[in-house]
């Protein structure tokens, strides 16, 4: 079972490995492209070359640039069928089908309801973020995350984050990058004495 990150663990977006990886690149194309300007004659096929990867190193400057403006992103407001989920829980699709989440409610085992959220081992990232919603930019946290053989998440359930806070279900896209997908407009709609399970099943 996962253990429950830190806050000194909690990061930006733009602070990811993968962003990372993306930044480092990015540099490391811009030096190669100086060395390559001031050594070459020229010659039409290392020109084309280098207008390539000069293409390239402006789509990760704006992958970067886009994170660093844009924490939420523009998840897709959607509405979670409480009603069907603990009445022997369903099979919830977005993004056209790319996406089958299996929600399932279950009557309470313990004094405190319990979320359980979940994915199959291996996968890639994805987490549970609540951004506020009088900051969404800067004040947001990962309530719970999944990823690689950390692949299963218990927490209290609690409504009333949605109180002060906008729920998003998010997952690692295209290069691993962090992505913010539904909004959950519904979350404290979700009927009390139960245990939940989110499980992301195909993505």
């Amino acid at each position: 079972m996962a253990e429950k990150e830190t806050t000194q663990q909690k990061k930006l977006w733009h602070s990811t490995d993968t962003l990372n990886d993306i930044k480092d690149w990015v540099d490391s194309a811009n030096t190669g492209l100086q060395v390559v300007a001031e050594v070459s004659v020229e010659d039409p096929v290392v020109e084309a070359a280098v207008d390539v990867v000069d293409a390239v190193v402006k789509i990760g400057d704006a992958i970067i640039e886009a994170f660093l403006n844009n924490q939420m992103g523009n998840p897709t407001p959607v509405n979670i069928p409480w009603d069907k989920v603990i009445a022997g829980g369903v099979h919830w699709k977005g993004n056209n089908g790319e996406d089958v989440i299996w929600m399932k409610g279950v009557p309470k085992a313990g004094a405190t309801p319990i979320l359980n959220f979940t994915q199959d081992k291996g996968k890639w990232w994805k987490a549970i973020v609540a951004f506020n919603k009088k900051d969404c930019q800067h004040q947001w946290e990962e309530v719970c995350v999944v990823s690689g053989d950390n692949y299963q998440y218990h927490l209290n359930m609690n409504k009333s984050v949605a109180t002060d806070n906008f729920i998003v279900l998010s997952k690692a896209k295209a290069f691993g990058v962090h992505t913010n997908m539904y909004l959950i407009n519904n979350w404290a709609d979700a009927p009390d004495g139960y245990d939940y399970t989110i499980y992301w099943v195909k993505d």
